[in-house]
Protein backbone atom coordinates (compact mmCIF):
# COMPACT_ATOMS: atom_id res chain seq x y z
CA UNK A 1 0.00 0.00 0.00
CA UNK A 2 1.28 3.44 -1.02
CA UNK A 3 -0.03 6.88 -1.49
CA UNK A 4 1.62 9.80 -3.50
CA UNK A 5 1.05 13.14 -2.19
CA UNK A 6 2.74 16.46 -3.41
CA UNK A 7 3.61 18.86 -1.85
CA UNK A 8 0.58 20.99 -1.29
CA UNK A 9 0.55 17.76 1.18
CA UNK A 10 3.27 18.20 3.08
CA UNK A 11 2.35 21.74 4.04
CA UNK A 12 -1.71 21.05 4.87
CA UNK A 13 -1.71 23.04 8.01
CA UNK A 14 -5.11 21.53 9.83
CA UNK A 15 -3.40 19.19 12.35
CA UNK A 16 -0.04 19.87 13.76
CA UNK A 17 2.41 17.60 15.90
CA UNK A 18 4.48 19.16 18.16
CA UNK A 19 7.32 17.40 17.57
CA UNK A 20 10.67 18.10 19.70
CA UNK A 21 12.55 20.87 17.48
CA UNK A 22 14.85 20.87 20.21
CA UNK A 23 16.28 17.18 19.00
CA UNK A 24 15.97 18.25 15.62
CA UNK A 25 17.05 21.65 14.41
CA UNK A 26 20.05 21.74 11.93
CA UNK A 27 20.99 18.03 12.45
CA UNK A 28 21.49 15.48 9.74
CA UNK A 29 18.42 12.92 10.39
CA UNK A 30 17.35 9.38 9.75
CA UNK A 31 14.03 8.44 10.50
CA UNK A 32 13.64 4.58 11.28
CA UNK A 33 11.03 4.19 8.85
CA UNK A 34 8.19 0.78 9.51
CA UNK A 35 5.60 2.48 7.24
CA UNK A 36 3.58 2.62 10.45
CA UNK A 37 1.26 5.68 11.32
CA UNK A 38 3.59 6.84 13.80
CA UNK A 39 6.97 7.09 11.44
CA UNK A 40 4.53 8.03 8.30
CA UNK A 41 3.42 10.97 9.99
CA UNK A 42 7.24 11.37 11.57
CA UNK A 43 8.60 11.66 8.25
CA UNK A 44 6.26 13.24 6.78
CA UNK A 45 6.60 15.91 9.16
CA UNK A 46 10.02 16.48 8.31
CA UNK A 47 9.79 16.25 4.65
CA UNK A 48 7.42 19.39 5.24
CA UNK A 49 10.32 21.05 7.01
CA UNK A 50 13.33 19.85 6.03
CA UNK A 51 14.69 23.14 5.59
CA UNK A 52 15.36 23.20 9.47
CA UNK A 53 17.41 19.70 8.88
CA UNK A 54 21.22 19.39 7.60
CA UNK A 55 19.80 16.36 6.01
CA UNK A 56 17.06 14.18 5.78
CA UNK A 57 17.14 9.88 4.77
CA UNK A 58 14.55 7.26 5.97
CA UNK A 59 16.02 3.39 6.63
CA UNK A 60 13.18 0.61 6.65
CA UNK A 61 14.13 -2.99 8.23
CA UNK A 62 12.80 -5.66 6.77
CA UNK A 63 12.79 -8.47 9.46
CA UNK A 64 11.34 -11.16 7.40
CA UNK A 65 8.66 -12.02 9.90
CA UNK A 66 5.23 -11.42 7.76
CA UNK A 67 3.72 -12.31 4.19
CA UNK A 68 3.77 -8.79 3.40
CA UNK A 69 7.35 -7.89 4.83
CA UNK A 70 8.36 -6.83 0.96
CA UNK A 71 5.33 -5.10 -0.12
CA UNK A 72 5.54 -3.21 3.48
CA UNK A 73 9.75 -2.25 2.16
CA UNK A 74 7.97 -1.25 -1.52
CA UNK A 75 5.42 0.70 0.31
CA UNK A 76 8.58 2.99 2.66
CA UNK A 77 10.31 3.25 -0.54
CA UNK A 78 7.10 4.65 -2.36
CA UNK A 79 6.95 7.31 0.69
CA UNK A 80 10.73 8.30 0.49
CA UNK A 81 10.23 8.78 -3.38
CA UNK A 82 7.19 10.82 -3.01
CA UNK A 83 8.85 13.13 -0.15
CA UNK A 84 12.26 13.08 -2.69
CA UNK A 85 13.76 11.66 0.68
CA UNK A 86 17.18 9.07 0.62
CA UNK A 87 15.88 5.85 0.90
CA UNK A 88 17.51 2.45 1.93
CA UNK A 89 15.89 -0.90 2.92
CA UNK A 90 17.97 -3.07 4.93
CA UNK A 91 16.95 -6.98 5.89
CA UNK A 92 17.92 -8.53 9.03
CA UNK A 93 17.56 -12.43 10.65
CA UNK A 94 15.71 -12.37 13.97
CA UNK A 95 17.30 -14.90 16.27
CA UNK A 96 17.51 -15.51 20.07
CA UNK A 97 15.88 -16.31 23.31
CA UNK A 98 14.37 -13.58 24.13
CA UNK A 99 11.15 -13.72 22.65
CA UNK A 100 9.80 -12.57 19.16
CA UNK A 101 9.31 -8.44 20.30
CA UNK A 102 12.80 -8.93 21.57
CA UNK A 103 14.93 -10.47 19.17
CA UNK A 104 13.28 -8.51 16.46
CA UNK A 105 13.74 -5.36 18.36
CA UNK A 106 17.70 -6.48 18.63
CA UNK A 107 18.23 -7.07 14.85
CA UNK A 108 16.38 -4.24 14.05
CA UNK A 109 18.89 -1.55 16.22
CA UNK A 110 21.97 -3.42 15.46
CA UNK A 111 21.15 -2.88 11.62
CA UNK A 112 20.64 0.84 12.26
CA UNK A 113 23.64 1.62 14.34
CA UNK A 114 25.91 0.07 12.08
CA UNK A 115 24.49 2.22 9.38
CA UNK A 116 24.46 5.25 11.10
CA UNK A 117 26.51 8.12 9.93
CA UNK A 118 28.68 10.00 11.67
CA UNK A 119 27.03 12.82 13.84
CA UNK A 120 24.24 11.84 12.60
CA UNK A 121 20.43 11.51 14.54
CA UNK A 122 18.39 8.35 14.30
CA UNK A 123 14.93 9.53 14.59
CA UNK A 124 12.40 6.60 16.22
CA UNK A 125 8.65 7.24 16.62
CA UNK A 126 8.31 6.54 19.65
CA UNK A 127 5.09 8.69 21.26
CA UNK A 128 3.86 9.28 24.89
CA UNK A 129 1.57 6.18 24.32
CA UNK A 130 5.06 3.79 23.94
CA UNK A 131 6.41 6.00 26.68
CA UNK A 132 3.18 4.44 29.25
CA UNK A 133 3.54 1.18 28.13
CA UNK A 134 6.88 0.84 28.66
CA UNK A 135 7.24 2.09 32.35
CA UNK A 136 4.00 -0.32 33.01
CA UNK A 137 5.60 -3.03 30.88
CA UNK A 138 8.68 -2.48 33.30
CA UNK A 139 6.88 -1.85 36.69
CA UNK A 140 5.14 -5.26 36.06
CA UNK A 141 8.07 -7.53 34.95
CA UNK A 142 10.43 -5.51 37.80
CA UNK A 143 13.23 -2.77 37.32
CA UNK A 144 15.51 -0.21 39.10
CA UNK A 145 14.57 3.29 39.63
CA UNK A 146 16.61 3.97 36.59
CA UNK A 147 14.46 2.37 34.52
CA UNK A 148 11.36 4.51 35.68
CA UNK A 149 13.23 6.96 33.01
CA UNK A 150 11.28 4.34 30.77
CA UNK A 151 12.36 5.78 27.07
CA UNK A 152 14.77 8.91 27.02
CA UNK A 153 14.07 11.69 24.57
CA UNK A 154 17.76 11.43 23.47
CA UNK A 155 20.80 9.05 24.20
CA UNK A 156 24.20 8.10 22.13
CA UNK A 157 23.75 5.71 19.80
CA UNK A 158 26.69 4.38 17.64
CA UNK A 159 28.25 7.26 15.76
CA UNK A 160 25.21 9.47 16.65
CA UNK A 161 22.88 9.99 18.81
CA UNK A 162 19.22 7.89 19.28
CA UNK A 163 16.63 11.00 19.34
CA UNK A 164 12.34 10.74 19.98
CA UNK A 165 10.67 13.80 19.04
CA UNK A 166 7.42 12.12 19.27
CA UNK A 167 7.76 11.35 23.17
CA UNK A 168 5.53 14.22 24.22
CA UNK A 169 2.79 13.90 21.27
CA UNK A 170 -0.09 11.35 22.30
CA UNK A 171 -1.29 8.25 19.51
CA UNK A 172 -4.33 9.80 19.16
CA UNK A 173 -2.91 12.95 17.72
CA UNK A 174 -0.92 11.23 15.25
CA UNK A 175 -4.10 9.41 14.45
CA UNK A 176 -5.50 12.50 13.81
CA UNK A 177 -2.27 13.78 11.53
CA UNK A 178 -2.65 11.20 9.89
CA UNK A 179 -6.55 11.45 9.09
CA UNK A 180 -5.89 15.64 8.24
CA UNK A 181 -3.37 14.46 5.70
CA UNK A 182 -4.64 11.80 4.39
CA UNK A 183 -1.88 9.66 5.10
CA UNK A 184 -2.10 5.68 4.39
CA UNK A 185 0.09 3.65 6.30
CA UNK A 186 0.71 -0.05 7.31
CA UNK A 187 -1.26 -1.33 10.19
CA UNK A 188 1.33 -4.80 11.87
CA UNK A 189 -0.78 -6.85 13.07
CA UNK A 190 1.87 -7.96 15.89
CA UNK A 191 1.20 -4.78 16.86
CA UNK A 192 -2.43 -5.57 18.09
CA UNK A 193 -1.29 -9.35 19.21
CA UNK A 194 -2.64 -9.64 22.85
CA UNK A 195 -0.62 -13.13 22.83
CA UNK A 196 2.87 -10.54 22.84
CA UNK A 197 3.10 -8.86 26.39
CA UNK A 198 3.28 -5.38 24.15
CA UNK A 199 -0.04 -6.07 22.92
CA UNK A 200 -1.63 -7.15 25.51
CA UNK A 201 -1.03 -3.93 27.76
CA UNK A 202 -1.81 -2.19 24.58
CA UNK A 203 -5.56 -4.44 23.98
CA UNK A 204 -6.53 -4.97 27.41
CA UNK A 205 -4.76 -2.77 29.93
CA UNK A 206 -3.90 0.81 28.98
CA UNK A 207 -7.67 1.19 27.77
CA UNK A 208 -8.95 0.29 31.26
CA UNK A 209 -6.59 2.76 33.23
CA UNK A 210 -6.91 5.50 30.70
CA UNK A 211 -10.52 5.23 31.03
CA UNK A 212 -10.41 5.92 35.33
CA UNK A 213 -7.49 8.17 35.03
CA UNK A 214 -7.51 10.31 31.69
CA UNK A 215 -4.26 11.91 32.55
CA UNK A 216 -2.19 8.82 33.32
CA UNK A 217 0.20 9.07 30.45
CA UNK A 218 0.58 12.32 30.84
CA UNK A 219 1.20 11.76 34.61
CA UNK A 220 3.72 8.99 33.42
CA UNK A 221 5.64 10.58 30.99
CA UNK A 222 6.40 13.31 33.51
CA UNK A 223 7.64 10.36 36.40
CA UNK A 224 9.96 9.16 33.26
CA UNK A 225 11.29 13.11 32.94
CA UNK A 226 11.67 13.64 37.10
CA UNK A 227 13.82 9.91 36.94
CA UNK A 228 15.83 10.85 34.32
CA UNK A 229 16.72 13.53 35.79
CA UNK A 230 17.54 12.69 38.69
CA UNK A 231 19.94 9.71 37.16
CA UNK A 232 21.77 12.64 35.62
CA UNK A 233 24.96 12.64 38.06
CA UNK A 234 25.52 15.87 39.98
CA UNK A 235 28.40 18.00 39.61
CA UNK A 236 31.17 20.04 41.64
CA UNK A 237 33.11 22.57 40.04
CA UNK A 238 35.76 22.09 39.10
CA UNK A 239 35.51 18.69 37.22
CA UNK A 240 38.00 16.18 37.20
CA UNK A 241 39.12 15.46 33.63
CA UNK A 242 40.14 11.97 34.84
CA UNK A 243 37.20 10.98 36.66
CA UNK A 244 34.90 12.35 34.24
CA UNK A 245 36.82 10.32 31.67
CA UNK A 246 36.72 7.10 33.27
CA UNK A 247 32.90 7.41 33.97
CA UNK A 248 30.45 5.59 31.72
CA UNK A 249 29.61 6.91 28.34
CA UNK A 250 26.12 7.71 29.23
CA UNK A 251 27.20 9.56 32.63
CA UNK A 252 29.82 11.38 30.94
CA UNK A 253 27.02 12.72 28.25
CA UNK A 254 25.16 13.92 30.98
CA UNK A 255 27.75 15.61 32.94
CA UNK A 256 28.78 17.37 29.85
CA UNK A 257 25.64 18.57 29.36
CA UNK A 258 25.61 19.80 32.66
CA UNK A 259 28.93 21.66 32.35
CA UNK A 260 27.64 22.82 29.06
CA UNK A 261 23.77 24.36 30.30
CA UNK A 262 25.69 27.48 31.50
CA UNK A 263 27.18 28.18 27.80
CA UNK A 264 23.89 27.44 25.99
CA UNK A 265 22.29 25.36 23.81
CA UNK A 266 24.27 22.96 21.84
CA UNK A 267 23.46 20.40 18.88
CA UNK A 268 24.10 16.60 19.36
CA UNK A 269 26.93 17.28 17.12
CA UNK A 270 28.92 19.54 18.67
CA UNK A 271 28.57 17.23 21.85
CA UNK A 272 29.66 14.60 20.42
CA UNK A 273 32.70 16.41 18.83
CA UNK A 274 33.20 18.17 22.28
CA UNK A 275 33.34 14.90 24.33
CA UNK A 276 35.96 13.24 21.51
CA UNK A 277 38.21 16.34 22.13
CA UNK A 278 37.98 16.11 25.60
CA UNK A 279 38.79 11.97 25.94
CA UNK A 280 41.99 12.67 23.47
CA UNK A 281 43.46 16.13 24.86
CA UNK A 282 46.94 15.73 26.56
CA UNK A 283 46.73 17.39 29.21
CA UNK A 284 50.10 19.30 28.42
CA UNK A 285 47.85 20.86 26.10
CA UNK A 286 45.80 23.98 26.00
CA UNK A 287 42.19 23.67 25.49
CA UNK A 288 39.31 26.21 25.16
CA UNK A 289 35.78 25.94 23.97
CA UNK A 290 34.58 29.23 23.81
CA UNK A 291 30.81 30.87 23.45
CA UNK A 292 29.85 34.88 23.77
CA UNK A 293 29.05 34.60 27.36
CA UNK A 294 31.21 32.12 29.01
CA UNK A 295 34.34 29.33 27.87
CA UNK A 296 35.27 25.57 28.98
CA UNK A 297 38.87 25.32 30.09
CA UNK A 298 40.98 22.93 31.51
CA UNK A 299 43.85 23.57 34.13
CA UNK A 300 45.08 21.00 36.45
CA UNK A 301 43.45 17.83 35.03
CA UNK A 302 40.38 19.97 35.99
CA UNK A 303 37.52 21.19 34.01
CA UNK A 304 36.73 25.21 34.33
CA UNK A 305 33.30 26.85 33.63
CA UNK A 306 34.74 30.40 33.32
CA UNK A 307 32.35 33.90 32.23
CA UNK A 308 33.37 36.26 30.13
CA UNK A 309 34.20 38.85 31.88
CA UNK A 310 36.70 42.33 31.60
CA UNK A 311 38.09 43.79 34.44
CA UNK A 312 39.36 47.53 34.02
CA UNK A 313 43.48 46.52 34.92
CA UNK A 314 43.98 50.01 37.00
CA UNK A 315 40.95 51.35 39.29
CA UNK A 316 40.59 53.78 42.31
CA UNK A 317 39.75 52.67 45.30
CA UNK A 318 38.13 55.64 47.43
CA UNK A 319 38.75 56.50 51.01
CA UNK A 320 35.96 55.09 53.31
CA UNK A 321 34.32 52.56 50.69
CA UNK A 322 34.21 49.22 49.37
CA UNK A 323 34.90 47.92 45.73
CA UNK A 324 33.33 45.79 43.33
CA UNK A 325 36.37 44.35 41.45
CA UNK A 326 35.79 40.80 40.66
CA UNK A 327 34.44 40.29 44.38
CA UNK A 328 33.95 43.08 46.73
CA UNK A 329 36.85 44.08 48.57
CA UNK A 330 35.97 45.81 52.34
CA UNK A 331 38.45 47.88 53.65
CA UNK A 332 39.08 47.28 57.48
CA UNK A 333 41.96 48.83 58.90
CA UNK A 334 43.11 50.09 62.17
CA UNK A 335 45.94 52.97 60.59
CA UNK A 336 43.65 55.93 59.98
CA UNK A 337 46.16 56.73 56.74
CA UNK A 338 45.25 53.86 55.20
CA UNK A 339 41.23 54.22 56.04
CA UNK A 340 41.52 57.85 55.03
CA UNK A 341 42.94 57.93 52.10
CA UNK A 342 42.61 56.49 48.44
CA UNK A 343 44.02 53.26 47.08
CA UNK A 344 44.56 51.70 43.36
CA UNK A 345 43.80 48.21 42.58
CA UNK A 346 45.95 46.93 39.86
CA UNK A 347 46.10 43.42 38.11
CA UNK A 348 49.56 42.25 37.63
CA UNK A 349 52.00 42.94 35.67
CA UNK A 350 53.38 40.27 32.89
CA UNK A 351 56.62 39.62 34.45
CA UNK A 352 55.88 41.05 37.62
CA UNK A 353 58.00 40.14 40.58
CA UNK A 354 56.50 39.50 44.69
CA UNK A 355 57.92 39.25 48.11
CA UNK A 356 55.67 38.01 50.98
CA UNK A 357 57.32 38.21 54.71
CA UNK A 358 59.71 35.47 55.16
CA UNK A 359 59.43 34.27 51.67
CA UNK A 360 61.57 34.91 48.79
CA UNK A 361 61.03 37.38 45.53
CA UNK A 362 59.85 35.45 42.85
CA UNK A 363 57.28 36.54 39.61
CA UNK A 364 53.72 36.68 40.63
CA UNK A 365 53.22 33.98 37.71
CA UNK A 366 54.91 31.32 40.22
CA UNK A 367 53.38 32.13 43.16
CA UNK A 368 50.06 31.58 41.18
CA UNK A 369 51.12 28.27 40.03
CA UNK A 370 52.45 27.11 43.54
CA UNK A 371 48.68 27.88 44.46
CA UNK A 372 47.44 26.37 41.60
CA UNK A 373 45.79 29.10 40.17
CA UNK A 374 44.47 28.89 36.44
CA UNK A 375 45.86 31.49 34.25
CA UNK A 376 42.76 33.31 33.25
CA UNK A 377 42.13 33.65 37.61
CA UNK A 378 45.53 35.79 37.62
CA UNK A 379 44.37 38.66 35.93
CA UNK A 380 41.42 38.85 38.50
CA UNK A 381 43.50 38.92 41.98
CA UNK A 382 43.69 42.79 42.99
CA UNK A 383 47.29 43.91 43.78
CA UNK A 384 46.50 46.72 46.10
CA UNK A 385 48.62 49.55 46.54
CA UNK A 386 48.45 53.51 48.06
CA UNK A 387 50.52 55.67 45.44
CA UNK A 388 53.38 53.39 43.88
CA UNK A 389 53.38 51.43 47.10
CA UNK A 390 52.65 48.00 46.93
CA UNK A 391 50.60 46.71 50.19
CA UNK A 392 49.49 43.51 49.98
CA UNK A 393 48.02 40.82 47.43
CA UNK A 394 44.07 39.80 47.73
CA UNK A 395 44.21 35.86 48.76
CA UNK A 396 48.05 36.32 49.42
CA UNK A 397 48.76 38.62 52.06
CA UNK A 398 50.95 41.47 52.81
CA UNK A 399 53.56 42.66 50.72
CA UNK A 400 57.29 42.55 51.86
CA UNK A 401 58.85 45.07 49.31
Amino acid sequence: MSVSLNTGDLLTPDVDLNLDWSLLDGQSVCVALSGGADSHSLLHRLAAHRHRLADLRAIHINHGLHPDATHWSAHCAALCADFSVEFLTLAVTVAGHDGPEANARHARYAALEADLRDNECLATAHHADDQFETLLFRLFTGTSPAGMSGILPSRKFGRGQLIRPLLNVRKAEIELYCQAHSLLYIDDPMNADDALARGWLRQQIVPQIVSRYPQAVEAAGRLASMSAELRRPAIEWPVSLGVWREMPSHDRTGVLMQILAPLGRYSNATVCELERSLLTLRLDHDFAFSTQTACLKVYDDQLHCVANRTLDPETVWPAGSDLEWNETLLRRSQADWLSECDLVVRSAKPGQKLRFANRPRKRFKHWCQENRIPPWERPKIPLIYAGDQLLGVYGFGPASE
